[in-house]
């Protein structure tokens, strides 16, 4: 293929061990490049020094989650020169919750308004789902994209997923302190169930609180300390149900469903609230 019929895509990234990085950003840009072999993608951290030159000859610009209000003028003279920059967003920051780490810095007006400015010169939002396009879309008149989220990997076959799964029943869950209050609000009904079902144990991944915040017999529970995404899906690999609570608020219902595909794909039961995020994964696997 000659170098003329290459596209170039520029993604302005965040490269750490979030989920985000890697679901929204890392993941989608190598199976992009794998399908379509005539476009490269090219990561580049959000902050680099280079994201002005790299990004006007870019065929493609993809910004994420971004206040960086110098690349205005970038993205207005993209325009100019016919190239499309596509953004996304993938919270609401607008009704961020109280117990959330962001809460403070995304409570700021000055945070929303570089953010809508933003949105408004794009040729395009990028978002995760229904919930989150409805309420960016009451603000933001623009086109919406809706891009799920997806695994890097086939996941192996159900059979030997479960030859992983623990002697006992195992109940897990794992996230960060943002969903520490949606976990919080359910732990007395698995209080119940672990006092109903002999042997049964809860597994948990999360911050090092958490086991204090609990107070289940140590019997009872099995910690593990949160790590890495690679840490994080081995987590999975010996449970066998999966709880995915959410609280009815204006923040949860403009998640994603991603820890019921983390879990799916993993051979674990999902139990899952019915929320918003949820809905086309209850409809599609009838659970």
């Amino acid at each position: 293929m000659s170098k003329e019929n290459i596209k170039t895509i520029v993604q302005l990234v965040l490269m750490n061990e979030t989920g985000d990085s890697y679901y929204r950003m890392r993941w989608p840009a190598r199976d992009l490049a794998f399908q379509a072999p005539n476009w490269r993608v090219i990561n580049l951290d959000a902050q680099a020094k280079e994201r002005f030159t790299w990004g006007e000859a870019a065929d493609l610009l993809i910004l994420y989650q971004s206040n960086d209000i110098d690349l205005l003028p970038l993205i207005e003279k993209r325009r100019r020169l016919g190239k499309k920059t596509l953004v996304e967003y993938n919270d609401n920051f607008y009704d961020v919750q109280a117990w959330s780490p962001v809460a403070e810095a995304w409570q700021s007006p000055l945070l929303w308004q570089r953010y809508e400015r933003i949105m408004k010169i794009s040729d395009g939002i990028i978002v995760t789902g229904e919930g989150l396009r409805d309420v960016l879309s009451s603000h933001i008149s623009q086109r919406y994209y809706i891009i799920e989220n997806h695994l890097p990997k086939v996941p192996d076959s159900y059979e030997s997923l479960q030859q992983k799964k623990t002697p006992y029943i195992s109940i897990g869950w794992g996230g960060s302190l943002g969903h520490m209050a949606d976990f919080l609000s359910i732990v007395p009904v698995i209080k119940a169930v672990l006092a109903e079902i002999p042997g049964t144990k809860l597994h948990v991944m999360g911050n090092e609180t958490i086991p204090s915040l609990l107070e289940f017999p140590k019997e009872k529970l099995v910690f593990k300390p949160w790590g890495s995404v690679e840490e994080y899906f081995h987590f999975w690999e010996e449970i066998h149900i999966g709880i995915a609570p959410l609280l009815d608020t204006p923040y949860n219902r403009c998640r994603s469903d991603i820890k019921a595909v983390e879990m799916s794909a993993m051979g674990v039961l999902p139990l899952l609230s019915n929320a918003i995020p949820y809905k086309n994964f209850l409809e599609q696997t009838d659970l």
